[in-house]
């Protein structure tokens, strides 16, 4: 059942397309349902039926007002209003209080996106405007993102009317939580091997998606492994649709894929990056981690408190959440408690990351068995978990469930693939953007070809971990390394 309560996004669209995009974004990560043009054949002209109906089922109604009056409809409209106008009409006529939001009079704006009679007084905009700016309190905007902050205030205001204490007490506490997530996951150290300091810069300059390793189709079967054609799939895009098993060598961006995960559902966004990838690997924020809420737990920290995975190895899913719970009250990530968290998990709305089941101990002492814990745990718990519509990543170096573990866990798998050649090459361009700016170019060319000569760096140039260690050797004018030893002692001697 949706508990989701639905806002109707109500403006006109080509002089407002960012701003909207900006309200969307915002209202989905807050848990909104939204109704709008966007969801219609012809956007502007837009169905006037459909329009006022979708008025009437919304909790919330919204209007954003610029400088276009808009799509005026010839059928049945003897007073030659605009769709906007109509909706507007239709809300205050069953009753419901619009929240009204108008552009700036001293903010620039673009005369290709206003009606050329804007500022006259007689014209259908201003006539417009002036009525909503007499008849309800108004707010008055700039920026897509000044608009976006003001919408999603004026709705949590409405929201906390009425709210028990403790409601609004967790509804705060998610709000500070994902700020903290964010924030966390975004930056990263860019590290050189011999560098005493490390540059910090985004996660997002430097990331690059990450791909499940592809699938022999039946007509490549039989094909040389040098001819067959490689399927990848973006594991976002997977997670978009279903809960996954990662298993994953080593270097190979299992924690950075969850990382960045918790990171875009978290904003509710893909950021952008002026580096692009082929249209075969470019992302996009799936539907179905829309408005979710992130909890990233690198289970060797959770592992890390001894009473939180302490068990016999027969565990269902009340020791689990309970153990969660502990965990949550030791650690107190970004100030998030288990009641906040445990609303998002009763509703469905969770995206629980679990990375790191290699960390977790077999057996700390005769009779405490924290992996099994975790694993007879989660056997038990997903089943509900996943019932109630939560959605579930669990990642591990591939010796980290066994067979039979697997099984008992019973989520679809997706092995994480080694960096294809266009990801590789993307890596290399993006990794100089963020850690030379000015040379970025000149050293990413370079690099390049020198690893397009060596055949024998193939190998090496696949792993997100060692492709970063031979960015940082080539940069240092150092000569790179024949084998893969030589380049792991490199990066952890």
């Amino acid at each position: 059942m949706n508990t989701k309560k639905k806002v109707y996004l109500s403006s006109t669209f080509i002089d407002l397309i960012d701003h909207r995009e900006a309200v969307k974004t915002a209202l989905e990560r807050a848990q909104f349902d939204i109704e709008c043009m966007e969801k219609y054949p012809a956007f502007d002209e837009r169905p006037k039926d459909k329009c006022l109906s979708d008025v009437a089922e919304c909790d919330y109604y919204v209007l954003i007002l610029a400088w276009r009056y808009g799509y005026q409809p010839d059928d049945d409209n003897p007073d030659n209003l605009s769709i906007t106008r109509m909706e507007y009409e239709e809300a205050v006529r069953l009753g419901k209080k619009p929240l009204v939001f108008l552009s700036a009079k001293k903010h620039p704006w673009s005369f290709d996106l206003a009606d050329p009679d804007c500022r006259m007084p007689e014209s259908a905009i201003a006539k417009f405007r002036a009525k909503v700016e007499l008849e309800h309190g108004i707010a008055y905007f700039t920026t897509p993102e000044d608009l976006s902050s003001q919408v999603q205030s004026a709705l949590r205001n409405l929201e906390q009317k009425g709210k028990p204490k403790a409601a609004l007490t967790n509804a705060l506490v998610r709000e500070n939580y994902l700020a903290w997530l964010r924030l966390c996951c975004e930056s990263v150290e860019l590290l050189g091997l011999d560098l005493k300091e490390s540059q910090n810069v985004r996660l997002g300059q430097v990331y690059v998606p990450a791909v499940s390793a592809p699938k022999a189709e039946t007509a490549d079967r039989g094909k040389p492994e040098a001819l067959r054609e490689e399927r990848h799939a973006l594991l976002l895009h997977r997670l978009g649709s279903e809960s996954l098993y990662l298993p994953g060598a080593p270097g190979a961006g299992k924690t950075t894929f969850c990382r960045w995960l918790a990171l875009v559902v978290a904003s509710g966004a893909i950021p952008a990056h002026p580096v692009g990838v082929t249209e075969e690997f470019e992302e996009k924020l799936p539907d179905g981690l829309r408005g979710r809420f992130p909890l990233l737990c690198r289970l060797r920290e959770w592992a890390g408190h001894e009473e939180c995975l302490r068990g016999n190895g027969h565990w269902t899913r009340t020791e689990l959440e309970d153990s969660l719970n502990l965990w949550l009250e030791k650690t107190k990530p970004g100030g998030l408690t288990w009641a906040a968290f445990h609303d998002e998990l009763q509703t469905g709305r969770a995206l629980l990351i679990l990375d790191g089941v290699d960390e977790v101990p077999d057996s700390l002492s005769p009779g405490h068995l924290p992996r099994r814990n975790l694993v007879t745990g989660l056997a038990d718990a997903l089943p509900e978990w996943l019932k109630r519509g939560n959605r579930v990543l669990l990642t591990s170096r591939p010796y980290g469930l066994c067979n039979d573990d697997r099984r008992r866990v019973n989520l679809p798998v997706a092995e994480l693939a080694e960096l294809p050649g266009p990801l590789q090459d993307t890596f290399v361009r993006r990794w100089y953007a963020a850690a030379d700016p000015a040379q970025a170019a000149e050293k990413a060319s370079g690099l390049l070809v020198h690893l397009q000569e060596r055949e024998d760096l193939a190998e090496l140039r696949r792993n997100p971990m060692l492709l970063t260690a031979l960015c940082v050797m080539y940069d240092q004018g150092k000569r790179l390394p024949q084998d893969f030893y030589r380049l792991y002692d490199a990066v952890v001697g």
